[in-house]
């Protein structure tokens, strides 16, 4: 199982958040003027991996290979310029982009390994 807009193997299982996503509705987005970025984070066996601690800073999280490229970081970057809504779909996604922000919120291009940990405060 995978999503419909994976396109590069290395991960052991799909981001879930997007596996409802059909190509009939990313048409519809397309159509309503909403434009996508991608990236890519090979989801590793470490996301299956219980949280054994009961302080959550204190989780280790095992690394993934994230891959954002210029045409995502300038996408990403001109619909915050352009005070345009940004909709991360999923931590998977949302992990990547807190992984390669800047300290000004900017987007930056990365091609490497995060081990960020998402949880509430």
């Amino acid at each position: 199982y995978q999503t419909i807009y994976a396109k590069h193997e290395g991960a052991v299982a799909a981001p879930t958040a997007g596996l409802h996503f059909s190509k009939h509705l990313l048409k519809r987005l397309e159509i309503k003027g909403i434009d996508l970025a991608e990236l890519t984070l090979h989801v590793g066996l470490g996301t299956f991996s219980a949280v054994e601690v009961e302080d959550l800073s204190k989780h280790k999280m095992d690394s993934e290979e994230l891959i954002i490229d210029a045409l995502a970081v300038a996408k990403v970057n001109k619909a915050k310029a352009d005070r345009r809504k940004i909709c991360a779909v999923g931590t998977t996604v949302m992990r990547g982009l807190e992984s390669s922000v800047s300290s000004a919120g900017l987007l930056n291009e990365f091609e490497g390994w995060t081990h960020k940990f998402i949880f509430p405060p």
